[in-house]
């Protein structure tokens, strides 16, 4: 037959070749071409292959701190919601995307969970197609708003973890990454000797380490509008000025927040390996962001879509900062209707439908550059449940019921909206009921592309959705592989067993960024479970069945330990983001003068123990167990404070920036620190609660911070002493 060349990608090197393809056998019923008719014999290959003879571009949008109720198209709501009360249906009005969700060319996921309930791991579950933890990403990243060089990120994604962008590459995509980056410093900010093990080998990471051409990002979060206006001082009057809340423009600003690209394309290979990137790689946006950051992300998309050649195919992450804080609508959109309950949109209502609006401006460009028809579309309406302050009719509006919220393992915090429009592929609309997850994505990539991963003998927990986006699967087909979730000591452990229910067992579950823990876990002094719902006739998670289900909730334990205890070896051996551990000796000498402090009083489960949560470098005291290392404290006589016997050199203290630098003031958290004299000092008073030396009447009481509960919803902080809120504890020495 005729020779047909084309490109191929070299699966482990990305590198093209010209092989020779042979059209040696014909799909019956069809005639071989004669060779002097060569474009016939293309238009063949293209109707076998596609419109354009490849595979189609995609294009995956990820919104921010969005919960299963903040998109208009999602009718799914429980009433009573979590909790047993009844709340206002009231979702932003989010006309394009539910456009696209209810499109024809669309399949609706209508259970689309993140990979984590918090915003990093999430996004290293994109890229991974795994549990973030195996990546040492084991909670959101710091910096929030803060400027990129005063502000460091201490959790770098692992180069040795292979991407879909990489992956991508290898199937010769060009590829962009635009927004929110959130998985480490962009250069080495000389903080590398003072962190952990993963940030001493590897002290920065941006996009182009991870398979991305060109990349245009923030290293955290970043404002709704007017995103980068406290950048220069005279940004605040330069035109309108900046957004920064309750629907007018003003004369002042958040912090710095800006946009960071490479300082030149293409990327320098030096510039894309972490030990030799430097500050002089890349270059931060000099220009004023005027208006919405959501259309500034689509006008960079655009500009790369321009130089975009048809005959190759190309992958873009969009990663959009709305609807994490700070999140101010500009006037139009904050007035632009009212809610429910008869306010104005507002900042949180009225973000998402800002946001919204450049969702439709995303559409018109794809159409308008021809290549709508020819693009997967995967849209996730959140990295993780909504962050509910502020939220017009509460955390449960945000959830549509489901319980609790972001940081939160519960269903409130993971289960968001989610579809894939692929006009290519798919002809009538369809919704689905299979769960799936963010660490989906990358198999699926393998699987439509034909790239092998470079590391088959991996943990890997994602699975492919291809067959189900074909529909050589039936919607309605049940997942075959679980889904784990581990964040801040809670873990969860889903299963979908098809006629019999999706069943989800939670332990050690946490209130996460929402005001209230709903009944009836909230008022439980012990909240380690484990949890069994069965989510198909429970989806509020209100009826725990481990006691009924014996047996189920035997072998989902046995399931989830295994889980969890598969996680250690992939840091360690895998992606070598983790130290291995050697065995500890036995006997294990105790602390001279080591004791627990034993809770006798207050919220938590009697006999629970002060505790350490292991953070990196800043350990955060907890509500635990006892008998645990983290769990024997030292009393430092000298200095007049308590240490640890983990860490004998951190201390507890109370974290100031709760309240501009102010120590003693109710609310403030407290943390580990370094031990110095005069500072920081606690001690039992006479009735065993855990006074502040320094602060006159303020004792240990369940944290209320909303920050905190990314990390721990058994945190500590001050309150009054005389409060019935206030821990106390009995000392037990511990035996020499």
């Amino acid at each position: 037959g005729d020779v047909y060349k084309r490109q191929v990608s070299t699966q482990s090197t990305g590198r093209s070749e010209n092989t020779a393809i042979c059209l040696q056998t014909m799909p019956a019923g069809l005639q071989l071409l004669p060779s002097s008719n060569m474009s016939k014999v293309m238009a063949l290959l293209l109707m076998l292959t596609g419109s354009h003879g490849r595979t189609p571009n995609i294009l995956f949008v990820l919104t921010d701190d969005m919960g299963w109720g903040d998109v208009s198209y999602n009718k799914e709501v429980y009433q009573p919601g979590a909790g047993g009360s009844r709340w206002t249906v009231n979702p932003p009005r989010t006309p394009n995307i539910d456009g696209l969700a209810m499109a024809d060319s669309t399949m609706l996921f209508r259970r689309w969970y993140t990979g984590s309930s918090v915003c990093s791991p999430t996004r290293a579950s994109v890229l991974t197609g795994r549990t973030p933890q195996r990546s040492c990403i084991d909670s959101a990243e710091g910096c929030g708003q803060d400027p990129a060089w005063s502000c460091y990120d201490k959790m770098p994604l692992p180069p040795t973890e292979f991407t879909v962008a990489e992956a991508l590459k290898a199937a010769n995509y060009s590829t962009l990454f635009v927004g929110k980056w959130h998985l480490g410093d962009f250069w080495d900010k000389g903080e590398s000797s003072k962190g952990n093990f993963a940030l001493s080998k590897w002290p920065a990471s941006h996009p182009a380490m991870h398979g991305f051409d060109e990349w245009h990002a923030t290293e955290a979060s970043g404002a709704s509008s007017t995103l980068n206006c406290g950048c220069r001082p005279d940004w605040k009057h330069q035109g309108k000025g900046c957004i920064v809340g309750g629907g007018a423009w003003e004369k002042k600003s958040y912090d710095c927040t800006n946009y960071w690209s490479p300082a030149g394309l293409p990327v320098s290979p030096s510039c894309t390996v972490s030990k030799t990137s430097s500050r002089g790689c890349i270059g931060n946006l000099t220009d004023k962001i005027e208006g919405d950051d959501s259309m500034y992300i689509m006008q960079v998309l655009d500009s790369f879509l321009e130089r975009q050649s048809k005959q190759q195919p190309w992958f873009a992450q969009l990663s959009v900062h709305t609807n994490h804080e700070p999140h101010p609508a500009l006037p139009e959109w904050y007035h632009a209707y009212n809610h429910t309950e008869g306010g104005p949109a507002g900042d949180y209502l009225g973000t998402i439908s800002q946001m919204d609006h450049a969702i439709g401006e995303m559409i018109s460009i794809l159409k308008n550059r021809s290549m709508y028809e020819d693009t997967l579309l995967w849209f996730s309406a959140g990295d993780n449940g909504a962050h509910t302050e502020g939220r017009p009719s509460g955390q449960n509006s945000a959830s549509n019921g489901l319980r609790q919220c972001k940081a939160s393992l519960f269903e409130g915090g993971i289960r968001v909206g989610g579809f894939v429009s692929w006009p290519g592929e798919i002809s009538s609309h369809t919704e689905t009921v299979h769960s799936a997850v963010t660490s989906d994505i990358l198999p699926t990539v393998l699987e439509l592309t034909g790239v092998k991963h470079p590391h088959p003998d991996w943990s890997s927990d994602g699975m492919s959705l291809l067959p189900l986006l074909t529909g050589k699967l039936p919607p309605n087909t049940p997942r075959s592989k679980p889904i784990g979730f581990a964040q801040s000591g809670q873990v969860a452990w889903l299963n979908d067993t098809g006629h019999q229910g999706v069943w989800k067992m939670v332990y050690k579950p946490q209130q996460g960024q929402c005001s209230e823990f709903l009944a009836p876990y909230g008022k439980m002094k012990d909240k380690t479970g484990p949890f069994l719902f069965n989510l198909t006739a429970d989806p509020t998670e209100s009826y725990d069945l481990c006691h009924q289900e014996s047996a189920r909730c035997e072998a989902m334990r046995a399931a989830m330990d295994d889980f969890t205890a598969s996680i250690q070896h992939s840091r360690v051996y895998e992606s070598q983001c983790a130290k291995s551990v050697a065995p500890t000796p036995s006997p294990t000498p105790n602390v001279t003068g080591g004791f627990e402090l034993v809770l006798k009083h207050g919220p938590g489960a009697p006999g629970s123990c002060l505790s350490l949560q292991p953070l990196e470098k800043h350990a955060l005291p907890e509500i635990g167990a006892c008998n645990r290392t983290g769990s024997v404290w030292i009393n430092k006589t000298n200095q007049g404070s308590l240490a640890n016997s983990a860490d004998s050199a951190l201390c507890l203290k109370v974290d100031q920036m709760d309240h501009k630098k102010q120590p003693c003031v109710a609310g403030n958290t407290i943390w580990m620190g370094d031990c110095h004299t005069g500072q920081n000092q606690f001690s039992l008073d006479h009735a065993g609660r855990l006074a502040a030396s320094e602060c006159d009447g303020l004792c240990a009481v369940p944290a209320s911070h909303a920050p905190v509960f990314v990390y721990s919803s058994a945190a500590l902080a001050l309150g009054e002493c005389g409060s019935d809120q206030a821990f106390q504890f009995e000392v037990v020495p511990q035996q020499q």
